[in-house]
């Protein structure tokens, strides 16, 4: 149960932190790092270990974090464009189908009342 309540070999959990809008973040995380020396300092030198903390905006997580220990996997961001270009591509296609179709259905119409004439 100690394990559990040791800040330096409890390291199983994320946390997030909102944080107000005018407070920096770099200097948010410049205090992070005396914040865990003073809560474990003691304890990581006796286990020849060191932990840095530092933050990441949560919208960077999934596409662009690369950590070990991430609670899921990580996407990747190039296929995400990669599938956004043959999306592009299909609809660009659809389009163009849609316009020789119509050009096709209304040259169609201008013959049919051309000879009812």
């Amino acid at each position: 149960m100690e394990s559990q309540t040791n800040w330096a070999t409890n390291n199983i959990f994320h946390t997030y932190v909102k944080l107000k809008r005018d407070v920096d973040p770099k200097t948010f995380e410049k205090k992070l790092q005396p914040f865990i020396d003073r809560r474990a300092g003691v304890d990581l030198k006796a286990m020849g270990i060191s932990r840095q903390l530092f933050i990441q905006p949560v919208q960077d997580i999934y596409l662009h974090s690369d950590l070990d220990g991430e609670i899921a996997p990580n996407g990747n961001i190039t296929y995400l464009y990669i599938l956004g270009s043959i999306a592009s591509f299909v609809l660009l296609i659809a389009c163009i189908n849609f316009m020789n179709l119509s050009t096709a259905r209304s040259s169609k119409e201008q013959r049919r009342w051309a000879y009812a004439k």
